[in-house]
């Protein structure tokens, strides 16, 4: 991690492509902020997505998306089998899988950075998608 002109900059994120995903079905976009590391293993990047969430599970049940999100860009994308509860707070998990090939080459690399206003901490965002030509909200 470097600062430029008091900026942080991060190389790995100006090396993604800057199209903005567009989502085919609903999705849950899950920021990770602090938790993600660039040389993270994938059990552990599955394990810092799915963990303890603070959701609408009426909502959240619809969804079989889940996306890893840093710094705006989608850094994996999960298929959801179920979602469950954690604990008393209201906490949730989801279980699933990494994507197929075909969702992951749609969705990881792209952007959806317009979802968090600067300086939102707000981690879990809903994403909206398309179908047909019309906008729905997850």
């Amino acid at each position: 991690m470097e600062y430029k002109d008091g900026i942080e900059h991060n190389q790995e994120v100006e090396d993604q492509d800057l199209e903005e995903a567009v989502f085919g079905e609903p999705a849950i976009l899950i920021n990770l902020g602090q938790l993600y590391q660039p040389s993270m293993g994938k059990d552990f990047l599955y394990e810092a997505t799915r963990s303890l969430l603070s959701i609408n599970i009426k909502r959240a049940q619809k969804i079989r998306i889940a996306c890893a999100v840093y710094q705006g860009f989608i850094k994996e994308i999960y298929i959801v089998s179920q979602w469950l509860k954690a604990d008393e707070w209201g906490k949730y998990y989801f279980e699933g899988e990494v994507a197929t090939d075909e969702l992951r080459e749609k969705y990881v690399g792209k952007s959806v950075a317009a979802y968090w206003k600067r300086g939102s901490r707000i981690p879990i965002k809903y994403a909206s998608y398309v179908v047909d030509g019309k906008k729905y909200k997850s």
